[in-house]
């Protein structure tokens, strides 16, 4: 498996997750509202046959030298709002 970010987008994913309600208490349905649960990632994209999940969006969220990778997401494709590719994020300053 190539684990190059040269060659993959770094992205930002909004979606729609699948969340539930109350705790470990009881549970009413008295605070319910109808507003979806948005949630947003940025990684690197990783197409299936490199690490992704067909039918899927998979994210990659950061890669070490030897090709270690830091935690995958799977987002269903028909949970996903949007995907907005992101630039080069060029230097980071030290303050």
């Amino acid at each position: 498996m190539s684990t190059s970010t040269d060659k993959w987008q770094m992205v930002r994913v909004t979606w729609h997750d699948a969340h539930s309600v109350g705790g470990i208490d009881w549970d009413d349905t008295e605070n319910d509202d109808d507003d979806p649960m948005v949630v947003t990632h940025v990684g690197f994209i990783m197409p299936p046959g490199a690490g992704g999940k067909k039918n899927h969006i998979t994210l990659c969220f950061g890669m070490t030298a030897d090709g270690g990778l830091d935690s995958r997401i799977h987002i269903p494709k028909g949970m996903v709002v949007s995907v907005e590719k992101l630039a080069g994020a060029g230097t980071l300053g030290n303050g």
